[in-house]
């Protein structure tokens, strides 16, 4: 027959049901170890890493000071893009990356964002105008363009 321990070791432990007693009815370690039967220590243990996520304060404060919070960041990353040493370390691509998710995320929290929807519309109004141009072009100069050989500076036509 297996102890209670061994028992323990076995049985899932459910860490959003833990983070729910923790966090919004408030309970204490204790509480939840009785509640849920098991040690204090591992209700401790699996809650107290998200405590810091689900700091309501800590939460406002970052709401409130998002835009100003996204653009240290973007100004962290480019300087990280910029710095040779840090180059060595971690890919361009990478960093560029994160920039770009950062980057977003700022306009996005400062309302600056079009939808893509509106992106696309312009992306399109954008070409139709470009193709309209290429067709002028093409049937004005059609059949009336020579061929004419330019030397580059430097070139000694060899």
């Amino acid at each position: 027959m297996a102890s209670k321990a061994s028992d323990q070791r076995i049985k899932p432990i459910d860490v959003v049901g833990l983070a729910a007693l923790r966090f919004q009815r408030k309970l204490s370690f204790d509480d939840i170890a009785k509640i849920t039967d098991i040690p204090k220590a591992t209700a401790y243990k699996k809650i107290k890493d998200l405590e810091a996520i689900f700091n309501p304060e800590a939460i406002e404060a970052y709401e409130r000071n998002k835009p100003e919070i996204l653009s240290a960041v973007e100004k962290a990353l480019v300087s990280d893009m910029l710095d040779p040493v840090r180059r060595e370390k971690a890919s361009l691509n990478n960093t560029a990356y994160a920039f770009q998710q950062i980057y977003q995320a700022n306009r996005n929290s400062r309302g600056l964002a079009g939808s893509i929807t509106e992106h696309r519309q312009a992306y399109d109004i954008e070409i139709s105008m470009v193709d309209s141009e290429i067709k002028r072009l093409e049937s004005r100069f059609s059949g009336k363009h020579d061929v004419i050989d330019v030397p580059l500076e430097g070139d000694n036509g060899t």
